[in-house]
């Protein structure tokens, strides 16, 4: 969409939330912002990253949660109800894809930390690691 349309923003937006979102949309991806560039944004003016990243920090909002960990209830119905789509930046080779055979991503909602899934086979016949802060682009 960024690509061929122009964005609308709408003019009660604050001018720090409108550069914001320019730059994160820019058409040409190696002008976007680098993480260090968005930390240091007027947007986020304020935010203490090394207290949100040793979670100092009570979020303004929190979703009542009723359903359990798969609840969407705080989500559009318009978003619920579109099916899901596999859509890359760029079309992977199937070299890409074989990386991922046997690989399946399981998040924990009561953990930061992520969780890998593999057959007993792969795990055997496997050098995939992961870390907390990694995770998977390709989900099968």
């Amino acid at each position: 969409m960024i690509l061929k349309k122009k964005i609308f923003m709408p003019s009660y937006w604050q001018k720090e939330t409108q550069s914001f979102i320019r730059a994160l949309t820019n058409r040409d991806p190696k002008k976007r912002p680098k993480i260090d560039q968005i930390k240091k944004h007027a947007y986020f003016r304020g935010i203490s990253w090394n207290k949100l990243s040793r979670l100092e920090i009570e979020p303004p909002f929190k979703p009542r949660i009723e359903k359990g960990d798969l609840d969407v209830s705080n989500i559009d119905e318009y978003y619920v109800s579109k099916d899901p789509t596999f859509s890359p930046a760029n079309p992977i080779t199937q070299s890409q894809d074989d990386q991922f055979r046997n690989f399946t991503y399981a998040r924990s909602f009561n953990s930061p930390t992520t969780t890998p899934l593999m057959s007993p086979l792969a795990q055997s016949s496997s050098n995939i690691t992961t870390t907390e802060h990694q995770s998977p682009s390709l989900i099968h």
